[in-house]
């Protein structure tokens, strides 16, 4: 329904508002490769490298002092390496974040040439912000039951599916940078919620939209599909968002 992509516009937020320095973004396929590339072998189980993976993953953001971390398909990262994943996750998150800053060698805060602390951290000068590690994780509840197999987390937000043509045009004029021409959203919501009567998915959703809009950039740069401008006009529709809505209709086989 989204949840990676909300759960990467969250981490982007906090970067943009200042809560942050950094975020990363971690997929299960990442994580996964991180594991056999570094700490495999030797007779290692999936759980130990994994668990191995996810400690450099924190260790790297806590670097940073004030940082996010998005952990994609978490429930995914659990099927792999099992409860040892989990149990190295839950340690993690409750670890104060100065100490895992000098267990893994890293100060939270740089030292000058002569080893002492920067000036603004001493005397009285202004002080840094207090360290600060945002966590995101995204799970698809009909995986694994419930999701989480226990609440791991502060707050769980659950993304719905966007049922209705109300629905689907909010949610693409909510974009910072709607994929498809204004005077499409209206037209392109109702055939959403006609083309998935049972609701359609936020990333479904803006896949659709972007490959409309890419579509229709090609035809006009080709030159191979023009709007009518002269029925555009009378029916009051830019050329670009009907060249777009003629897009979705094929991506989407419906008629618009």
């Amino acid at each position: 329904a989204g949840v990676s992509a909300l759960a990467a516009w969250a981490a982007a937020e906090a970067v943009r508002a200042g809560e942050a320095e950094g975020a990363t973004f971690i997929s299960l396929a990442q994580m996964t490769e991180r594991a056999a590339g570094g700490y495999s072998g030797g007779g290692s189980t999936p759980g130990t490298a994994l668990s191995l993976a996810l400690i450099d993953v924190f260790r790297e953001a806590r670097a940073a002092r004030r940082a996010a971390i998005v952990l994609d398909d978490v429930d995914g990262l659990f099927l792999a390496g099992g409860v040892q994943v989990e149990a190295t996750l839950r340690s993690l998150l409750r670890e104060p974040l100065e100490t895992i800053g000098h267990a893994s060698a890293r100060a939270p805060y740089a030292l000058t040439a002569a080893g002492a602390p920067p000036p603004d951290t001493v005397g009285e000068g202004p002080k840094p912000p207090p360290p600060c590690l945002l966590v995101y994780a995204t799970t698809t509840k009909n995986r694994i039951g419930s999701g989480l197999p226990s609440p791991l987390f502060d707050l769980t937000i659950e993304v719905p599916m966007l049922r209705g043509a109300a629905a689907a045009a909010a949610a693409l004029r909510a974009s910072p940078s709607p994929p498809v021409h204004e005077a499409a959203i209206a037209p392109a919501a109702a055939a959403a919620a006609a083309a998935f009567p049972g609701g359609v998915g936020v990333r479904e959703l803006f896949r659709a939209a972007e490959r409309a809009a890419a579509l229709a950039e090609h035809d006009t740069l080709s030159g191979e599909v023009q709007a009518d401008e002269q029925a555009c006009a009378e029916a009051g529709v830019p050329p670009q968002a009907a060249l777009q809505l003629a897009a979705l209709s094929e991506v989407w086989g419906i008629e618009l």
